[in-house]
């Protein structure tokens, strides 16, 4: 009897992704040991629910593109002499849509509140309930933005102001300044391009200070307070749940009388904070119409282009991101420019349960391809 034909990588990706449970089989040890099985399914359920239909692989550059009905996803492997997977990596390389109402059902699809507008030169292309706040994450970061720039064009302030890390400022991440040393001198621009780029909670929490919460409220009309970031984890915290209650049960007046309360209380332990969907009443809330509209009042600013986003640079004249998440939460909110049109697309989706956040992103991705192949 000839001996077995070993496993080509097309078939080996061909059987990953046209079966509803990967085996063990198909894995070597190594792999395992570093990534177990329930989560290889749930990398390649995710994949084939925002894909679509597998319809095969080929080689392009040292790498393996794998075509879907609805996206394009790269990958990089390595199989033994058993043909079992030593390594695996993929990643979504492009998304194909031929009509914006395309995209728009897959938004349409997900479980929970979803929220989503697509302009173009200040018009509407396409929507879906882009009137409902919902939560937002750090996209509400916009709003401290909005307002810093102002002050900054009535010459009230300056990008190149100087103010020291404050100990009480320091929030749990995203970001990095939580952990640099006390009183370490920091620009206005730096602590802007931080809170933009790399979302730091902590320069957000710094700005905040510096513009006062009252100042920024009129861009965040419902959020009053105007919550800093370490006011959030001190009160999704399970230890705090008095705090919480007393938080939810109050009107304004009563939440601005905790606030100090609230700044006393010690920063959460963020390997103790948790993980699932909390209290997602307690978050900043945004419609995708006023997200846009403070996009459009700072899309220009050099420090809005550091991170794209979900966007390819190649694709477009310029880009401006700022996305949010938490457990429950996502915004992605774009505002990109090609070919003389300017384009804002921006999408919240919140749930009470783990966020499918691969079938968000794609579906997003979606849109902006649509919109970069629009003449």
């Amino acid at each position: 009897m000839p001996p077995p034909v070993p496993l080509t990588p097309e078939r080996a990706l061909e059987r990953l992704f046209t079966t509803d449970s990967a085996s063990s089989d198909w894995f070597a040890a190594s792999f395992l040991s570093a990534i177990p099985l329930t989560k290889v399914d749930e990398i390649t359920q995710q994949t084939r629910k925002g894909g679509g239909h597998y319809k095969g692989a080929r080689a392009v550059e040292g790498h393996w593109l794998l075509d879907f009905e609805h996206a394009t996803i790269r990958a990089d492997l390595a199989l033994d002499s058993d043909g079992r997977f030593t390594g695996l990596m993929i990643r979504p390389e492009e998304v194909k849509t031929t009509t914006l109402e395309e995209a728009l059902h897959d938004f349409r699809a997900l479980e929970g509140k979803v929220s989503v507008l697509v302009l173009t030169d200040g018009h509407d292309q396409g929507a879906i309930e882009p009137e409902t706040p919902l939560a937002v994450g750090s996209t509400f970061k916009l709003a401290t933005l909005t307002e810093l720039r102002a002050e900054i064009d009535k010459k009230k302030r300056s990008w190149s102001d100087v103010v020291q890390l404050r100990h009480d400022a320091k929030s749990l991440p995203s970001g990095v300044l939580q952990e640099w040393p006390d009183q370490a001198p920091l620009t206005l621009y730096t602590l802007a391009a931080m809170m933009i780029s790399r979302s730091d909670n902590t320069a957000t929490d710094m700005l905040i200070g510096v513009l006062g919460r009252n100042t920024i409220e009129p861009f965040a009309s419902r959020n009053k307070p105007y919550l800093t970031t370490r006011d959030m984890f001190v009160l999704k915290a399970p230890a705090n749940a008095d705090l919480l209650a007393r938080y939810r049960a109050g009107d304004e007046a009563a939440r601005r009388a905790l606030l100090k309360e609230i700044h006393d209380k010690p920063l959460p332990n963020g390997e103790t904070y948790p993980k699932e969907p909390t209290a997602l009443d307690v978050e900043w809330f945004f419609t995708t119409r006023e997200l846009c509209g403070l996009m459009k009042g700072v899309h220009d600013l050099p420090l809005m282009s550091i991170n794209p986003g979900v966007a390819k640079r190649k694709d477009w004249t310029s880009v401006a991101y700022k996305g949010g998440s938490e457990p429950g939460v996502i915004n992605m909110t774009t505002w990109a420019e090609k070919g003389g049109h300017a384009h804002c697309v921006s999408a919240t989706w919140n749930a009470p349960q783990k966020l499918d956040e691969l079938s968000f992103t794609t579906a997003y991705k979606r849109i902006l391809s649509f919109l970069k192949d629009q003449p």
